[in-house]
């Protein structure tokens, strides 16, 4: 699943009392798109790249449909990180109970913090 900052800013804007942290969503990339919007979905950019292409260092992955989010979102992950149900009742109610896209990996190649990432 893939993420970008610009998702968790707007989720910590739409819950100031939550401790909205990427541990919740257990994402396996994390992309910097700051406070980007795309397509009309304000802080939410990977929403629209369903169908294309993401080259992420040496790889290169498919992404696909949005991510829908389950419960475990609300748990309890560390002690910085208490279970809140807020952060599902947000999710179901303003994002379609999306959050993140998912992706496979078209061609293999390594992946590093700090990589470029070019849609294509």
């Amino acid at each position: 699943m893939i993420m970008t900052t610009a998702a968790l800013a707007s989720m910590r804007q739409a819950l100031p009392e939550s401790a909205v942290d990427e541990r919740r969503f257990r994402p396996s990339i994390v992309v910097d798109a700051g406070d980007a919007a795309a397509d009309g979905d304000i802080g939410h950019p990977e929403f629209a790249w369903s169908g294309r292409r993401l080259r992420v260092g040496d790889a290169e992955l498919q992404i696909g449909a949005k991510c829908p989010r389950c419960a475990v979102v609300t748990r309890e992950f560390a002690g910085d990180l208490p279970a809140d149900r807020r952060v599902l009742r947000h999710i179901v109610r303003d994002l379609d109970q999306n959050v993140g896209v998912y992706a496979t990996v078209s061609t293999g190649g390594r992946i590093r913090v700090g990589d470029s990432v070019e849609l294509v």
